[in-house]
């Protein structure tokens, strides 16, 4: 056992197939808002039982929520990291002894940024990202 942590980065978070929301998968969408809202607020509770008395937490989020629609397929994805990045808000406001912090890191080159290219999203890097596999 280790004590109580201090800091946890809270990264979850689950790409649905790129389709339209009329016309996707209803069980693929909603696995994504699983895993964005539900996913996040599993973490959230779990470092909330078992962190120190004044602890941070560093909610990952997407550009997504604070741009206009990127082109259709998306709306899944990023309606779930906005409803996680408003959930990381009332939870920051319910706990005032917890430090919470909702961040966009850039694009960064991950499988699953693959997967939106794949779809036809091109989105730059930022210079000096990491590649991630």
């Amino acid at each position: 056992m280790f004590g109580p942590v201090d800091i946890l980065i809270a990264n979850a978070g689950y790409l649905p197939d790129i389709t339209p929301l009329a016309t996707g998968d209803l069980d693929e969408l909603m696995k994504g808002f699983d895993v964005n809202v539900r996913g996040n607020l599993n973490v959230f509770r779990a470092f909330l039982a078992n962190s120190s008395a004044h602890p941070t937490l560093v909610h990952v989020s997407t550009g997504g929520v604070h741009a206009p629609a990127m082109g259709p397929g998306m709306g899944a994805y990023v309606a779930g990291k906005l409803a996680a990045a408003k959930l990381m808000e009332y939870a920051a406001m319910e706990n005032p002894h917890v430090r919470v912090h909702t961040i966009h890191p850039g694009v960064v080159a991950t499988p699953m940024n693959k997967k939106t290219a794949d779809a036809g999203f091109s989105l730059p890097f930022d210079e000096g990202m990491m590649i991630f596999s």
